[in-house]
């Protein structure tokens, strides 16, 4: 003979007391676990977005802080003053995503210039590509051939010439920041005159 164990019911067919209160803690705490879980995923939602903003917001703060560096008051020296008023920052979305990078110039050795881009892939702040020039024109920042997209110009010492650095033609040479780094696109003969 088979014994089946009885539901948790009185004489008149009912859930016991007991069994009635642990349901009910248990309905009351699903409840209470949904809601935690509904206003955790609101305040994760805001904090992304305001992350985003501020990632967003990033490259053309540091680049006002850098370009304010650039142009320092009370350098501490003559050679300083020349080096520090050559430093240049300025935002712009140079590699196509809808967010600005940070782009910082400044002289390096006795002729040329360097252009370093900081920007955010994924949750970092980082260096997305750098440039160097043999001339201390420096790099512009334009859409020259009429794409849409930003192109880095820098106008380079043409060595093929044959001739020293302050006689020899220039060349200007256009650039774009891809996934890992820049990228010659095109390079062109300067008619402009130059000066070394």
């Amino acid at each position: 003979m088979c014994l089946r164990e009885r539901p948790p019911v009185n004489a008149n067919g009912r859930l016991k007391t007991r069994q009635l209160v642990e349901l009910a803690l248990t309905i009351l705490g699903l409840i209470v676990s949904i809601g935690v879980a509904i206003w955790q995923h609101r305040r994760a939602t805001l904090a992304e977005r305001k992350n985003e903003e501020l990632l967003r917001d990033l490259p053309k703060q540091v680049a006002d802080e850098l370009a304010k560096l650039g142009h320092l008051a009370a350098p501490l020296g003559p050679a300083e003053s020349e080096v520090s008023s050559l430093l240049s920052a300025a935002a712009a979305d140079v590699n196509g995503d809808g967010v600005p990078e940070v782009l910082v110039q400044f002289p390096v050795g006795a002729h040329g210039s360097a252009l370093q881009v900081f920007g955010v892939r994924g949750s970092r702040f980082e260096l997305m590509g750098e440039l160097a020039s043999g001339t201390p024109e420096g790099f512009d920042v334009e859409d020259y051939d009429g794409d849409g997209r930003l192109e880095v110009v820098a106008r380079e010492t043409d060595w093929s010439a044959g001739e020293p650095y302050a006689t020899a033609p220039r060349i200007t040479v256009y650039y774009r920041l891809g996934p890992r780094g820049f990228i010659e696109v095109s390079r062109r003969p300067d008619r402009t005159n130059h000066s070394a």
